[in-house]
């Protein structure tokens, strides 16, 4: 039967305190680290419930089963891996949630380290039953920055293809900061070419890389949804066929038209954003919040429908064909834009500037002007369901139909 006996060094400096109380604690997002990638080998698994066991860190393992059991559906712990534990004198029961619990004394006892040697303790605890690859991983992200060097290539893409969120974002994070983007595209590529997902191959959902400047970064065919890039620089970032649905990009600088295709924006929170002569012709912004965002120049046809565009800095832009249904438009700045056969039905444009814009064939269809100014407007073809009530209307108009 296979060993999972821990080792430790006769001139290493020991502790009565335990790792939950120092900073060598043995984090969930080390233990993620590892049961994301054992790939389920029963003694891996067995080595790092033992080790969660001896060094008082059942909550943190029960935590990290729990996050795997709602991405995956279940987490069930083998008859291998509880005859393994057995043998090391720990008896462990799984409850219906997939949690465990542990009884028992241990055969070997683990010696704590305090923290001025946590990596080295750490490294030789780990070491007398984990691969050396996933060693190195645990380490590195133990650290304070990961360092993007040859030798840790392979454990730094392990770390990606994860499922740990905070892992992720410590190794983009170290990259960006070490001037190493070509190195993370080149280990995003080696992910995306090994993938066998359809779209949206390189896996970094929910991630947070806010305030970073995340110019030459590659995320193209990237899952992105849920991720915060909050007062990130995005201007020169590649986002061809993204998927950034419910993403945070509140005051975030966007790409212009040829870093991008196919971005989805749904429901993503782009409040503040700069996308001054943004090409929205690639961009599904459907129900997006662009609250306040500056979109002066911006072109392009593009799902706006139910998009929050309170706000929002509209003027010269070109949003020819666009649909715009439900959308809410309240004090929008859209003077000198060209809105010809924009879908407007149901919009809000309340207290909205049209001045000089182009409403040429635009469906204004239970669309509100309340307070709004189309002076020097174009185009316009007023329903009797539009609401005009304290609207500047332009000198001359379409008459409105019945």
């Amino acid at each position: 039967m296979t060993p999972i006996t821990s080792s430790s060094s006769s001139s290493s400096s020991s502790s009565s305190s335990s790792f939950s109380s120092t900073p060598s604690s043995l984090s969930q997002r080390a233990i993620s680290a590892v049961l994301s990638n054992q790939n389920g080998d029963s003694a891996t698994t067995a080595a790092i419930f033992k080790l969660a066991f001896e060094s008082g860190e059942q909550d943190a393992l029960n935590d990290t089963i729990r996050s795997i059991v709602e991405r995956t559906g279940s987490f069930p712990v083998v008859e291998q891996v509880k005859t393994l534990l057995l043998d090391q004198g720990i008896e462990l029961v799984q409850r219906s949630d997939g949690t465990v619990q542990m009884r028992g004394k241990p055969k070997a006892t683990m010696t704590h380290y305090p923290a001025a040697q946590r990596h080295e303790g750490l490294k030789e605890i780990l070491s007398a039953f984990l691969p050396e690859e996933t060693v190195s991983l645990i380490i590195a992200y133990e650290g304070e920055q990961i360092a993007f060097t040859p030798e840790n290539r392979d454990a730094i893409r392990r770390g990606i293809e994860s499922g740990d969120i905070v892992l992720k974002e410590r190794i983009i994070r170290s990259g960006i900061q070490q001037g190493k983007e070509a190195f993370l595209n080149e280990l995003f590529q080696e992910i995306r070419d090994k993938s066998s997902e359809p779209h949206y191959k390189l896996d970094l959902s929910g991630v947070d890389l806010s305030g970073l400047s995340l110019i030459g970064i590659d995320f193209h065919d990237a899952n992105l949804t849920g991720a915060n890039l909050a007062l990130t620089d995005l201007t020169r970032t590649r986002l061809d066929y993204t998927k950034l649905t419910g993403a945070n990009l509140a005051n975030a600088k966007l790409p212009t038209s040829e870093n991008h295709r196919l971005v989805i924006l749904e429901n993503a929170n782009l409040a503040g954003a700069n996308m001054i002569q943004c090409n929205l012709r690639y961009m599904v912004l459907k129900s997006a919040n662009l609250t306040g965002a500056d979109l002066t120049g911006a072109r392009g046809v593009s799902v706006l429908s139910g998009a929050n565009l309170t706000g929002a800095k509209l003027i010269n832009s070109n949003l020819r064909g666009s649909p715009l249904l439900g959308a809410n438009l309240t004090a929008a700045n859209l003077a000198n834009a060209d809105l010809t056969s924009v879908k407007l039905s149901g919009a809000n444009l309340t207290g909205a500037n049209l001045t000089n814009a182009e409403l040429f064939l635009a469906d204004l269809t239970d669309t509100n002007l309340t307070d709004a100014d189309l002076t020097g407007a174009r185009g316009v073809r007023l329903t009797d369901t539009t609401i005009v009530t304290r609207t500047k209307l332009p000198a001359e108009y379409a008459t409105p139909h019945v």
